[in-house]
């Protein structure tokens, strides 16, 4: 099968000693220099490999739709007929950060070294058997990230049901409404076709009189379960009346309305074959 990648010539023939053909142009002059300077830093992401988001070094391949690539990723790729859309599926590829204005690009565990690093935004960190992650996380207004690592064994580990192992990264967004707190969630990277994720938010509080009696009045039981939407973040965040929102009113929370919330996380991963 003929390969989709054709190696970029930055050596002009003519140049070579003994050439007959025409003298190399002279230098531009100072002006042009600048514009193209200003056109480069201007689209910084063209001298980057489209598949590992690296700054691109000789020798650099290009496929018959434009798309360009670093010669380690070409031979990644060759013999697969596969080009720039090998990206958009692949799920160790690199994923943006979604801080606003800024154009971070990296690895899962870059990308959680900048989390904490740069922005300063939580991230509970979880490792669990099975193919369920089940824990109690203290969200904050804003970015909150929690990071599941499953590891194949446990439950659903019988024969014929394979657990599905790795990290999974997970934003927890949390926004103030006139009602209360909306919180959406989102998995940050590209999941397997096969696979499907399910998530259960749960928030409880029990409630008892002012007096010294400490009387018990009631109780309230919130719960959603939330189809998991991927996003690789390239774009930026959906909106957020786009996304399936858990909400928690103001009336629940009561005087710990200004506080963090304390919410039960449950994460599958399920199969969809």
């Amino acid at each position: 099968m003929e390969e989709p990648w054709t190696d970029f010539d930055f050596d002009d023939d003519n140049d070579s000693p003994g050439s007959s053909g025409p003298a190399a142009p002279p230098p531009p002059p100072l002006e042009s220099a600048a514009v193209a300077a200003y056109v480069m830093a201007d689209d910084a992401d063209v001298l980057d490999c489209s598949v590992c988001c690296l700054p691109l070094k000789p020798p650099i391949f290009q496929c018959d739709v434009g798309h360009v690539v670093c010669s380690p990723c070409r031979d990644k790729l060759r013999g697969s007929s596969k080009c720039h859309s090998h990206r958009q599926s692949c799920p160790h590829a690199p994923c943006r950060c979604p801080g606003k204005d800024c154009g971070f690009i990296g690895s899962l565990t870059a990308l959680l070294d900048h989390f904490a690093g740069t922005h300063g935004w939580p991230c509970t960190t979880r490792t669990r058997a099975g193919k369920t992650c089940r824990c109690s996380v203290r969200l904050s207004d804003g970015f909150n990230f929690l990071l599941t690592e499953l590891t194949g064994d446990g439950e659903g580990g019988g024969r014929g049901a394979a657990t599905p192992s790795g990290k999974y990264l997970f934003l927890l967004n949390v926004a103030r409404q006139e009602v209360g707190r909306a919180i959406f969630v989102l998995f940050v990277g590209r999941k397997p076709a096969t696979k499907a994720l399910k998530c259960v938010l749960t928030y409880s509080r029990r409630h008892h009189d002012a007096s010294g009696h400490h009387k018990f009045l009631g109780s309230h039981l919130l719960q959603s379960e939330i189809n998991v939407e991927c996003w690789d973040l390239s774009t930026g965040l959906p909106s957020p009346k786009d996304c399936f929102q858990f909400i928690v009113p103001d009336f629940v929370l009561g005087e710990h309305k200004d506080n963090a919330i304390q919410v039960k996380i449950s994460i599958s991963v399920v199969d969809l074959e």
